[in-house]
Order: C-alpha cells, then sequence, then structure tokens
C-alpha cells in the first residue's frame, strides 16, 4: 500500500475512481487537488458531459471546482484500458525494473513529469509488443537502458547519456545482488563511488566535473549488504 501511495504521490501511477456519484466524484477530486492524476468514469455520457462543462450536478463540490479540477472525466472505457496499460509499464519500469535508487535523476534531466515519462513508456512498450509480457530481471533493464537513450538522443543529451546508463546498470547490479544474492561483474565509464555520491543526482554537474573512468566493478554480497570494488 505504501508503495502505491508513493506512485500516486510521484505522479507514476493512475488513480481511476469508478461511478461519479455524490461520493465518487468529490473522492476523485480531492485525489486530483493533491496533484494526483486521476481518471473518473461513469456509464452516464449526460453527467460526464457535464463535468466536463465544468457543471456539478451533484452539488457536491460546486462548479467552481469542476472548473478547476485536473480530473479526466470520461464514459469510454478505451481510458480505462489506457490507464491498465500505463499500470502496467509503471510497474515493470519503476517495480520490477528496480528503478527507485536512479528514476527521479533520469526524470528530472529530462525535464519531464515523471507521468509523462511513463507514458511514453508505456507507448514504447506497444509499439515492440512487450505490454503484458511477462520479462526477466535482464530484459527489463534492457528495455530501461534503450527507452532512456532514445529519450535522452530525442532531447539532445548525448553527453549525459553514459552517467545515464551507468546509474541503471550499478543500481541493477545492487539491486539484484540485494533481492537474490546474484554477484556480477558490470562495465561502468565512471568511477562507482562517484555514482553512488550525492553528485550523481544532477547528470548534468556530474557528466560536466567528474572525470570518466572506464573500468570493470564487481557487484557481491559484503558484511553490510551488497558492495562493489573495481577488478584490477
Amino acid at each position: 500500500m505504501t508503495k502505491l501511495y508513493t506512485q500516486l504521490c510521484n505522479q507514476q501511477a493512475i488513480l481511476s475512481v469508478i461511478g461519479l456519484g455524490y461520493v465518487g466524484m468529490p473522492i476523485a477530486v480531492a485525489f486530483a487537488k493533491k496533484g494526483i492524476n486521476v481518471i473518473g468514469f461513469d456509464l452516464n455520457k449526460a453527467k460526464i458531459e457535464l463535468y466536463k462543462s465544468g457543471i456539478d450536478p451533484t452539488q457536491e463540490v460546486g462548479n467552481e471546482a469542476i472548473k478547476k479540477t485536473t480530473v479526466q472525466f470520461t464514459s469510454n472505457e478505451k481510458d480505462l484500458q489506457k490507464a491498465s496499460k500505463l499500470s502496467f509499464a509503471t510497474d515493470l519500469f519503476y517495480n520490477a525494473g528496480r528503478a527507485v535508487p536512479w528514476f527521479m535523476i533520469i526524470v528530472t534531466a529530462l525535464k519531464e513529469s515523471p507521468s509523462s515519462f511513463l507514458s511514453d513508456f508505456t507507448y514504447y512498450l506497444q509499439e515492440k509488443n512487450y505490454l503484458q509480457k511477462s520479462l526477466k530481471g535482464e530484459e527489463i533493464q534492457k528495455l530501461q537502458k534503450d527507452f532512456v537513450s532514445k529519450k535522452f538522443s530525442e532531447k539532445r543529451l548525448s553527453k549525459i547519456l553514459p552517467a545515464a546508463l551507468d546509474l541503471i546498470e550499478l543500481n541493477g547490479a545492487l539491486g539484484l545482488c540485494s533481492a537474490e544474492g546474484k554477484e556480477s561483474v558490470i562495465s561502468l565509464n565512471y568511477h562507482p563511488d562517484d555514482l553512488m555520491s550525492g553528485y550523481a543526482c544532477d547528470l548534468h554537474f556530474f557528466s560536466a566535473n567528474a572525470g570518466k573512468q572506464k573500468n570493470k566493478t564487481r557487484v557481491f554480497v559484503g558484511n553490510d549488504g551488497p558492495d562493489w570494488a573495481l577488478v584490477k
């Protein structure tokens, strides 16, 4: 539950409220006011049109609140299917892909919102015919790196891409080591100590100031959890 709440607050998931009467509509508006992406669904098309026009037929929150709300009002079931696809893509990229440590670093460098980034990733999966497919850790990481490379290329951010890919590679290895005790040797462009420092939170600053040091890093189970060391 805590994980889902965090995803909703970070715009990494969509909340669908089914039924927009005296109870559902105020709930949808309240969540949207907190910055959460909300789809408000009701089979009553006439009611949906009123909401879209800024009219509150229930008079629970008033017309002004309806006009200002960011709730996506719809009676189209395809919008719910779209939300389901986004939910799958988000879970794949963020949870199964163990992206928690570096996700916001990547999104911030791209100057995109989490919801916009994940929406694009949903379309990317659809183009690649990966939606609803069961993928393993290495397959997910390859998808992440390919998609991030595509996004950075579109934004002409090739200079900071090596650091971004290193973060994905190193954190992926650490996550796998923590979850399954699996050790690995990975190739990096930067020293792992630099990548795990606070400076790496700003990819533009990091790439401009941290010297490249191509290396092979061994990720292993240490005394206090996952650890790393350069392969000499």
